[in-house]
């Protein structure tokens, strides 16, 4: 019995020196398990991945004025034929048919002198950027092909999923009322844009306030994006947030 007792004592020793060791030398430190390698995310890959958003904002307003194509002369063949006044160039900018608020039909270019009918390109937000690319540069009558890139495709497929954004949330439809505070974008438009355009919006020939009031959608498109062919900065890249650009449209008004 007492041999029994001395041997069940001699087990934890025995342990030990199993998993650390039986000669006197430095502990053994257990094998590490190995760090299993993570499968790395597959890149997208296809036609028209990897645009600039800030680019294909440009490239909306007007894409001649970017990409340094030629001003178009004929009319647009999607264009629609009950609407008179317009032709040439002016028919082939994207805006045109689908608006400022990219809403087209269903937005502020639902009547009036620029009501082609034609729905906006915010319902495209969530296609794949090949559905939107491919509609883009060969969409039967709407074909691109002959004066935007692939890159040109790939920076407005850019613009369109990453951004537009719902103008209605900022700006009342009915009043054309800007939603923003006026006092916090009189601040942010004397460090952003009196420099250029005045403390009182009329520095240069465009004349902001009166912009501001009667197509807001179009001074926030232009001051979150730029304006081709200027020096104009986009407030999208220089990280105001899109409370601050609307701001600025609140105080642009307010100047009217």
């Amino acid at each position: 019995m007492q041999r029994r007792r001395n041997v069940l004592a001699l087990a934890p020793v025995c342990l030990f020196l199993a998993l650390y060791g039986c000669n006197g030398d430095d502990p053994v430190a257990p094998t590490p398990m190995p760090t299993p390698t993570p499968t790395p995310t597959p890149m997208p890959s296809g036609p028209f991945i990897g645009g600039t958003a800030s680019v294909g904002a440009l490239l909306y307003d007007n894409w001649w004025e970017i990409n340094g194509g030629a001003a178009p002369t004929a009319t647009h063949p999607a264009y629609p034929t009950h609407l008179t006044g317009r032709e040439g160039a002016d028919t082939w900018r994207c805006k045109e048919c689908h608006g400022w608020d990219y809403k087209g039909v269903a937005g502020a270019y639902g009547s009036g002198s620029h009501a082609t009918g034609i729905s906006g390109v915010i319902e495209a937000r969530d296609k794949s950027p090949q559905t939107i690319g491919n509609q883009i540069k060969s969409g039967g009558n709407h074909d691109f092909s002959a004066v935007l890139s692939d890159q040109d495709v790939s920076n407005l497929v850019a613009f369109i999923r990453e951004g537009t954004i719902n103008m209605n949330q900022w700006i009342d439809f009915g009043s054309k009322t800007a939603l923003g505070d006026a006092a916090s974008g009189e601040a942010l438009w004397s460090a952003n844009c009196s420099t250029c355009h005045g403390a009182d919006g009329l520095g240069n020939p465009a004349d902001v306030p009166a912009l501001a009031a009667d197509n807001p959608w179009e001074t926030l498109h232009k001051i979150r994006w730029g304006h081709p062919g200027t020096s104009m900065p986009s407030m999208v890249v220089d990280g105001l947030t899109t409370q601050e650009q609307v701001d600025i449209l609140t105080y642009a008004q307010s100047l009217n």
